[in-house]
C-alpha cells in the first residue's frame, strides 16, 4: 500500500474539487467530480432502502459529494478506504459532521460497521449493493482493485447464506409458473445405477480437452451436462443423457436456449424454478428436484432436493443420489485458464474474450497457480463440501484436468487411471425405463391435482387477507380512529388475529412473509434504542398488516395465473383445440416454441394448424428468431465485463510485486481480447514492464516509447513515469527530462519533480520557474516551498529564500524544519 507520505498534496482543480493526484490524477480535471459521478455512480448509487458498499473515497471527494446530496429514505453508505487514506482525508477535515447515514471504515472495521447499519435486513431484501469509486475503477493505486474483488468475494459469500437460508421472490414466482410441467419428481432416477461411472460436463475451458474421451466413451458412462454448454455439444456432435438446469432467470434461456434441440436425446432434469421458457419449450421428458408447490403440504411428493447453489452442484447431488460410484468431473474448472479464458468455446465468453482483471488465483492440479474470480472461490468450498459428502456414500469424485482447481476432496487422475465398469445398456434410452408414463392421461390427472391444491390454498389466502383487513380496522379502533376514544379492547382482537394467523394458517403463513418480505421488514426500526411513541406503534402496526394483504394479494394473483395456465394445458389436449387465444398466452409467457410441444401430442393438430397457416408460421417464426438472436442481454452484459478498463491497474500492481508471470500471461492473453483497438496498447504496457523486470532497459523504452504520441491519456502517462525512471537509472537523463518535460506540461504535479531534474542539472532558473508555476496552484505544499527557498538560496537570491521560508511559518507556525532554513539565510 503507498505510504501516507506519498500521497502527495491536496491538489484543487477549477471545479473545486480537492484530491490526492496519486489516487485519481485526472479523473475530475475535464468536467468536475459531480458530472464524472452521475455518468458512472449516480444511477446506481441513490436507491431507496439500500446499503451501498463503496470501495475507497476517491480522496475524500465522494464523501464530499455524499454529504451535499439528498440522500433517498432508508438509503445507508459504508466507504471502504485504505488505512492511510483514511488518516489523510481525516486530517483535512474531510470525516468531520458526517451524517448518521455515512460511515468511513477499513476493510478490518467493515462488518461490525455494516452489522450496526443492519446488514442483515438489507440482505433479506436483497438491497447490498457493492460499487466502485472512479479510484478503484482506474486502479491507479494497485490496492483498490485487490481491496475491490475482495470485498466481493466476501460479501458473495454472505450473500448466497442468506439468499439459502431466506429463499427468492423470483423462485417462488418461476415454481408457481412451473406447476404445469413439474409433474414427474426426479427421486425415480433414485439408486438405478450403483456400480456405475457418470461424468458431469460443466463449461470451463478443460472442456474441450476431455469431449473425444467422452465421445469415444458415451455408451459406457452416463453423461450429464450443464445446459449452458450446449451450443458446444451440438457443434462437437455429441448429446448428453441428461441435461441440467437451475437458474429461474431469464438470462438462462440465452445462454442455454440450444438444449431444446436435445429433446429427443436426453432427459431435462431442473429445479422446480427452472425458467419456464426452458421448461415450457421443452418437447421431451423431464424430472424436478425439490418441492413442486413452495409450501409445505402432502401434494409435495417425496422427492430429490437438488441442493444448488450451481447447477453443478446440483448433476454432482443427483448423480449420487442415482447411485453413481464414481463421477468425473470434465469442463469443471472453478478458476480460469492460463490465456484468461473462462469458458468452453463456443460459450458467448469464449466468443468475447478473456477475463483478464482478477486478483485472486488457486492451485491447479498441474500444480501452477491460476486466476479464478469471487465466485468461483467460493464455489470451490461447496464442491469440496459435497464431493466428501459424496465420498462417504460411496462415489469418490474425479477431475482429471490439470488446469482445474485443485480441491481435496476430489481425487485428480489422468483419464487412462480411471477404471470404468460399463454400463449394460447405453444410458439414452434405458434411463425412460425408470420413470412413470406422461402420457395425455396422466398430464390431465396432475393438472386436476394441481388445481385442487390451488384452490384449497386460494381460500386460505382469502382468509389471510380478510384477517389482515380485520387487524387494520382493530388498530385504528386502538388508536381512536373510529370516531371515538382510544379503546383498549381492539388490542384484545389483534392478539387473537396474530394467533390464528400462526396457528391456523402456519403453512403459508412463512411464504407470505418472504413473498413481500421487503414489506415486512419496514416494521423493524433502525434506531433500537429510541423509544416509542403511540403514533410509531400505531404506524408499525398499520406497515405489518398492510404487507399482510400486500402479500396475499400479490400470491392470489398468481395463483389466479396458475389456474388459467393449467386451464391452458388441459386445452392443449383437446381435439378441438383453441390456437389462437392459446397462442396469446405462449406470447405472454415468451414461449412460442410451446407450438411444437403441443404439435407433438395433438393426433388431430395438422388439420388446425392447416385452419390458421399464417398463425402457425408466425408462431415459429418468433421461436426461430429466439433461437438464432446473436446480441442476447447476456452477450451485451459479458462484452461490458470484459472491458479493459480495470487491466492498466492490474498490471501495475502485477509489476510492482514483480510478478513477471503473471505479466507474460496478461500480456499474451490480450491477444485474444476482443477489443484489438486498445487491447495492444495495454500490451505494450505490460512488454515494457516484463522488460524492466529482466533488468532489459532498452527493450522497456522501446516499448514505453510505443505510447507516446499526440494524446495524452492514462496510458502515456504511465509510460512516461516509467521512461523517466530509466533514464536515471541508466544514467541517460535526457530521456527523463524529456518524460519529466512532457509529464510536467500535460499535468502541473509534476512540475516538482522536473524542477528537481533541472536543479540537479544546474538549470536553477528554469528549476525555479517550474516550483513557482507548481505553487500558484497548490501554494500550501510545504515540500516544494522548502525546496524554491533553498533554491533561491543556492541562487544568492536571500530576500527570496527568506520571503519563501516565512510563507512556509505563516501558514505553519511550529514548522522547524522552515525557522531553521530561515536562520541561515544570509
Amino acid at each position: 500500500m503507498p505510504e501516507q507520505a506519498m500521497l502527495g498534496p491536496f491538489l484543487q482543480n477549477r471545479f473545486g474539487d480537492r484530491y490526492l493526484y496519486e489516487i485519481n490524477r485526472r479523473s475530475f480535471d475535464q468536467v468536475g467530480s459531480a458530472a464524472v459521478y452521475q455518468k458512472y455512480l449516480a444511477e446506481e448509487m441513490f436507491k431507496p432502502e439500500r446499503l451501498y458498499i463503496l470501495v475507497g473515497t476517491d480522496s475524500g471527494v465522494l464523501v464530499s459529494y455524499l454529504k451535499k446530496s439528498a440522500l433517498p429514505e432508508g438509503a445507508r453508505y459504508l466507504l471502504v478506504e485504505l488505512p492511510q487514506v483514511i488518516a489523510t482525508i481525516e486530517a483535512a477535515g474531510i470525516l468531520q459532521d458526517l451524517p448518521d447515514r455515512i460511515r468511513v471504515v477499513t476493510l478490518d472495521q467493515l462488518w461490525e460497521q455494516a452489522k450496526a447499519f443492519q446488514l442483515q435486513n438489507y440482505l433479506f431484501l436483497g438491497a447490498v449493493e457493492l460499487l466502485d469509486s472512479i479510484a478503484a475503477m482506474d486502479a491507479n493505486v494497485p490496492e483498490y482493485r485487490e481491496l475491490s474483488d475482495h470485498l466481493r468475494e466476501q460479501l458473495q459469500a454472505i450473500e448466497w447464506s442468506t439468499r439459502s437460508s431466506l429463499g427468492s421472490r423470483d423462485f417462488v414466482l418461476r415454481q408457481l409458473e412451473n406447476l404445469a410441467e413439474n409433474r414427474i419428481p426426479a427421486i425415480h432416477l433414485k439408486g438405478h445405477f450403483v456400480g456405475k461411472t457418470a461424468v458431469i460436463l460443466g463449461g470451463g475451458p478443460s472442456l474441450d480437452e476431455i469431449l473425444p474421451w467422452v465421445l469415444e466413451n458415451k455408451d459406457r458412462v452416463a453423461i450429464l451436462a450443464v445446459s449452458r454448454i450446449s451450443r458446444r455439444l451440438l457443434e462437437f456432435g455429441l448429446a448428453p443423457h441428461l441435461v441440467f438446469s437451475v437458474d429461474p432467470h431469464d438470462v438462462s434461456f440465452d445462454v442455454s436456449r440450444e438444449m431444446l434441440h436435445f429433446w429427443d436425446r436426453a432427459l431435462f432434469v431442473h429445479s422446480h424454478h427452472v425458467s419456464p421458457k426452458l421448461l415450457g419449450q421443452w418437447r421431451g421428458r423431464s424430472v424436478y428436484a425439490g418441492d413442486r408447490f413452495p409450501w409445505p403440504t402432502p401434494s409435495n411428493p417425496t422427492n430429490l432436493s437438488g441442493a444448488g447453489p450451481t447447477v453443478t452442484n446440483t448433476a454432482l447431488s443427483v448423480a449420487v443420489e442415482m447411485g453413481f460410484s464414481q463421477v468425473i468431473l470434465a469442463g469443471v474448472d472453478l478458476c480460469y485458464s492460463q490465456s484468461g479464458m473462462t469458458h468452453a468455446s463456443g460459450s458467448f465468453e469464449s466468443a468475447v474474450g478473456p477475463k483478464l482483471d482478477n486478483v485472486l488465483t488457486v492451485e491447479t492440479n498441474g500444480g501452477w497457480r491460476a486466476e479464478t474470480g469471487p465466485d468461483y472461490f467460493k464455489a470451490i468450498e461447496v464442491l469440496n463440501y459435497q464431493a466428501g459428502l459424496a465420498e462417504k456414500r460411496g462415489c469418490r469424485v474425479i477431475n482429471p484436468a490439470r488446469g482445474a482447481a485443485r480441491i481435496a476432496n476430489i481425487q485428480h487422475l489422468q483419464l487412462s487411471e480411471i477404471q470404468i465398469d460399463p454400463l449394460e445398456n447405453p444410458m439414452w434410452p434405458k434411463v425412460l425405463d425408470f420413470l412413470p408414463e406422461d402420457g395425455k392421461e396422466q398430464r390431465l390427472v396432475h393438472y386436476r391435482l394441481v388445481r385442487d391444491e390451488l384452490e384449497r390454498v386460494k381460500q386460505q389466502l382469502k382468509k389471510i387477507r380478510e384477517l389482515a383487513g380485520e387487524a387494520l380496522y382493530c388498530n385504528k379502533g386502538l388508536f381512536g380512529k373510529h370516531g371515538g376514544k382510544a379503546d383498549f379492547k381492539f388490542k384484545g382482537r389483534m392478539d387473537k388475529i396474530e394467533a390464528d394467523l400462526n396457528k391456523n394458517f402456519s403453512d403459508l403463513i412463512p411464504l407470505v412473509k418472504k413473498f413481500e418480505i421487503r414489506r415486512f421488514l419496514k416494521v423493524i426500526r433502525l434506531d433500537e434504542n429510541k423509544a416509542w411513541s403511540d403514533k410509531e406503534i400505531e404506524k408499525t402496526a398499520e406497515v405489518y398488516y398492510e404487507a399482510y394483504q400486500a402479500s396475499a394479494d400479490r400470491l392470489l394473483e398468481l395463483v389466479d395465473e396458475a389456474l388459467a395456465r393449467l386451464e391452458a394445458r388441459e386445452k392443449e389436449e383437446a381435439a378441438n383445440f383453441p390456437l389462437e387465444p392459446m397462442s396469446a398466452l405462449w406470447r405472454r409467457d415468451g414461449q412460442p416454441g410451446r407450438l411444437h410441444v403441443w404439435r407433438d401430442r395433438a393426433p388431430d393438430g395438422e388439420q388446425i394448424i392447416a385452419a390458421q397457416p399464417e398463425l402457425v408460421a408466425a408462431l415459429a417464426d418468433e421461436f426461430n428468431t429466439m433461437m438464432t438472436t446473436a446480441e442476447t442481454v447476456q452477450a451485451k452484459r459479458v462484452r461490458h465485463l470484459r472491458g479493459l478498463l480495470p487491466l492498466r491497474g492490474k498490471a501495475l500492481r502485477l509489476f510492482k510485486s514483480k510478478d513477471r508471470a503473471g505479466l507474460e500471461q496478461l500480456a499474451g492473453a490480450l491477444d485474444l481480447h476482443g477489443d484489438q483497438e486498445r487491447a495492444p496498447l495495454l500490451k505494450a504496457l505490460a512488454q515494457g514492464y516484463i522488460a524492466e523486470l529482466q533488468g532489459d532497459y532498452p527493450a522497456a523504452l522501446e516499448h514505453y516509447q510505443a505510447l507516446v504520441g499526440e494524446t495524452f491519456d492514462p496510458l502515456t502517462e504511465d509510460a512516461l513515469r516509467r521512461i523517466a525512471f530509466i533514464g536515471i537509472e541508466i544514467q541517460q537523463v535526457e530521456f527523463s527530462q524529456l518524460a519529466l518535460d512532457c509529464l510536467a506540461n500535460a499535468m502541473f504535479v509534476y512540475k516538482p519533480q522536473y524542477a528537481d531534474l533541472l536543479r540537479l542539472l544546474g538549470q536553477h532558473q528554469a528549476a525555479a520557474d517550474l516550483y513557482v508555476d507548481y505553487l500558484e496552484k497548490v501554494p500550501s505544499d510545504f515540500g516544494v516551498l522548502l525546496k524554491l527557498g533553498q533554491l533561491y538560496q543556492s541562487m544568492g537570491a536571500g530576500d527570496a529564500a527568506r520571503q519563501v521560508f516565512q510563507m512556509v511559518l505563516e501558514q505553519d507556525p511550529e514548522n522547524g524544519a522552515a525557522r531553521e532554513l530561515l536562520s541561515g539565510v544570509a
